[in-house]
């Protein structure tokens, strides 16, 4: 059984040893150490695979333009962005990293923007007085995070970018929540870093 490394409440003493499945990452995902990569499993038929000599770049579109689509894993809940995406951000911080098991991957759209297939069926789990996190009831999957202003969702919507429907054209722009989290492997000296607090640029659309 895997285990996912944000559910531990120690792993500070945990080292990266692969990347697999790489060929289904996010087009927004940067992988620039140097540990072992693989295109699917590192296993084939019980023995190591080979490792991947370099990253291809994935194909699709240079830019990103609206409209956008997404899902959740069963398909249940779907949903279509009609405006432009903020670069995708990666959160680090303890709420993300139980409820994704690892770093959550997001891009900021208005909320008005946001489309919903089933919206109704989404639920939400309050995971404190300021946020709110939103789930297919069906799958489990993370979909959406947003900001509470008292009972009131805030006017932004934060989507979950491995919901997206691929290319995106995507980039990552920024890190977050850097001192929560063990996870240097994500980091990329391209990338606008903060150590605490929510410091990442205001949004514009």
């Amino acid at each position: 059984m895997d285990m996912t490394v944000g559910s531990l409440d120690r792993r500070e003493d945990l080292a990266l040893r692969a990347h697999i499945w790489v060929d289904h990452r996010g087009d927004y995902e940067e992988l620039s150490d140097a540990v072992p990569k693989y295109a699917a499993s590192s296993l084939q038929n019980g023995e190591p695979a080979e490792a991947l000599a370099t990253v291809a770049p994935l194909p699709g579109p240079m830019t990103s333009r609206p409209p956008y689509t997404g899902r959740c894993l069963c398909g249940h809940i779907s949903f279509e962005v009609t405006s432009l995406l903020q670069e995708v951000a990666i959160c680090h911080c303890a709420q993300c990293q139980h409820w994704h098991g690892y770093a959550g991957a997001y891009c900021l759209a208005p909320s008005a923007a946001v489309v919903l297939h089933n919206g109704k069926d989404i639920r939400w789990y309050s995971a404190s007085l300021e946020t709110r996190r939103g789930f297919c009831p069906e799958c489990a999957s993370c979909l959406f995070w947003q900001v509470l202003r008292g009972d009131t969702p805030a006017e932004q919507m934060s989507i979950s970018a491995g919901a997206l429907d691929a290319p995106t054209g995507l980039k990552t722009g920024r890190q977050i929540f850097l001192s929560e989290g063990a996870s240097s492997y994500r980091m990329s000296e391209s990338q606008i870093r903060a150590a605490t607090g929510w410091s990442s640029p205001a949004p514009s659309f």
